[in-house]
């Protein structure tokens, strides 16, 4: 009897330290809203990406400027957005924080003219 009740603490010790490890580490879901840093109106079309060691997802834009990344892990990543007409934003170990939207603004590329040196 001693050994079967000993058996099932450890049996279910073991369980509840693999369902806390599997929460911890399985992948979740990365989502926000990409902006014009000039207007506030949202941007449809512009290019997510998610760059990690083990590879990267990506994802577009919807017509509300949203966009939804699943099989995101905890561990720090890079994120890309890119859109024509746009600067390219890179952001550095940006780690996922759970039931968050990420708000980014993108700045409009300078419009060059002929002869203004600019």
């Amino acid at each position: 009897m001693k050994k079967f009740v000993m058996f099932s603490v450890l049996l279910m010790l073991s369980v509840l330290g693999n369902a806390q490890l599997s929460s911890d580490s399985r992948p979740e879901v990365f989502r926000g809203v990409i902006y014009d840093l000039r207007t506030s109106r949202p941007l449809e079309g512009a290019e997510v990406k998610i760059q990690t060691l083990s590879g990267e997802i990506h994802t577009m834009t919807d017509e509300s400027g949203y966009f939804t990344l699943s099989g995101v892990s905890k561990s720090p990543f890079t994120l890309v957005i890119s859109m024509t007409g746009y600067q390219d934003k890179v952001l550095e170990q940006v780690s996922r924080i759970d039931e968050v939207e990420y708000y980014i603004g993108l700045e409009q590329k300078g419009v060059r003219h002929p002869g203004s040196g600019l």
